[in-house]
């Protein structure tokens, strides 16, 4: 999942290019008249070249503006509007900040300011902002704004339960896919991972192409399926999985990650041919990718092909030698090839790197084997190669 780790930055910044670009020039005449203190050609042109993204030339003229007129709140405001779209956020924060005092009554400069704090990283204070803000916001679209920009904020400093919250409710104004992703986003963080597949399915209806989110869907369907105990639940997932990851591989036909996923689905669902020749794939372009061959090892063994698991697995455990997942799938492989004292090693250490039930019944079940007392439910706690 380091793929689907979150960048909530990049991410933001349309979206807050909307929200400031639509209530900056929604307000802009009705300011305008109410301030009387710029000159209305010069008001005009800066706006202008606000409009057509010449951000240089709007920031000099409404630099020009608060300088004739230093109470001008207005100007500052769509100055800091200017700076950010430069790169600049801390001038930015400052031109903010002076319409702010200048006017405390106007949520848009406290969201203006949020955004400039929020563009420096410096989340804590971009949340104040907001908190000050919103008090003050008396419209729908405005109050879309806000949430949109908190839950970003929240989901950088990893509050996504918080995230979430405002995600649905700036949803119930107004949906898009980007909420929709990044509400799947803090519910897949928070272990939600049906909520976290619903979400990225309302996203992939407005853009179903976005390879990005098919990964996060099939991602999402696949860890679903693990963390149910429901069979029926499960197949559904897995099948789901398959054919959203199916339709990435379609698209990225020589991607190793789409392979991956796609091999992983495979596996989940019991097809372990079809695993085999996408994991195969994968690792064709990737060599000696970890998960990968882990997951190739799994496909082997479901397949009954125990030697080549193992392997597979003996190259998994010296490239991942901490994971516990790969010495319990040795345990398994060696229980099957009746090496009973081999598995009675894997197990012990899969067990010493991360306790399970299905190690500690692996070790009891090895230690009655190595007694010469047959066990006639030994193999039956052993673990599932899909897994």
């Amino acid at each position: 999942m380091t793929r689907a780790r979150l960048a909530p930055l990049r991410v933001a910044r349309p979206a807050a290019r909307r929200v400031a670009r639509g209530s900056s020039l929604f307000l802009a005449a009705v300011l305008f008249l109410l301030s009387g203190r710029a000159a209305r050609a010069g008001f005009d042109q800066a706006v202008a070249y606000f409009k057509a993204g010449n951000w240089l030339e709007a920031s000099a003229r409404f630099q020009s503006l608060v300088d004739e007129s230093p109470g001008y709140d207005y100007g500052h405001y769509m100055l800091g509007h200017c700076l950010l779209r430069m790169g600049r956020p801390a001038e930015a924060e400052a031109s903010f900040l002076r319409a702010v005092d200048l006017r405390r009554d106007r949520p848009e400069y406290h969201h203006g300011l949020a955004l400039a704090s929020y563009a420096e990283k410096r989340y804590v204070p971009a949340l104040a902002s907001l908190s000050r803000g919103a008090p003050l916001v008396r419209d729908p679209r405005t109050a879309w704004s806000f949430l949109v920009l908190r839950a970003w904020t929240l989901a950088a400093i990893h509050r996504w339960a918080d995230a979430a919250s405002d995600l649905e409710k700036a949803i119930a104004i107004r949906g898009d896919p980007a909420l929709w992703d990044m509400l799947g986003r803090a519910e897949r963080s928070l272990g939600h991972y049906d909520h976290a597949a619903r979400a990225f399915g309302l996203a992939l209806r407005a853009r179903p192409g976005d390879g990005d989110l098919l990964r996060r869907f099939s991602d999402a369907l696949i860890r679903l399926a693990l963390s149910t105990p429901d069979p029926g639940r499960k197949r559904a997932a897995y099948a789901q999985a398959a054919a959203a990851a199916d339709r990435l591989r379609a698209a990225l036909p020589d991607d190793a990650a789409a392979a991956e996923l796609y091999g992983r689905a495979a596996l989940g669902a019991g097809r372990f041919d079809e695993a085999e020749e996408a994991l195969t794939r994968a690792l064709a372009s990737r060599p000696g990718w970890c998960p990968a061959t882990i997951n190739l090892a799994r496909a082997l063994w479901g397949q009954g092909r125990l030697e080549e698991a193992e392997a597979r697995l003996l190259e998994a455990a010296s490239c991942a030698p901490t994971a516990p997942e790969v010495h319990e799938a040795l345990g398994g492989v060696y229980f099957r090839l009746r090496r009973f004292d081999r598995a009675l090693e894997s197990y012990r250490r899969a067990d010493g790197l991360m306790p399970s039930p299905t190690a500690r019944a692996g070790i009891e079940a090895a230690k009655v084997r190595l007694r010469g007392r047959p066990e006639s439910d030994g193999t039956r706690r052993q673990p599932d190669p899909s897994r």
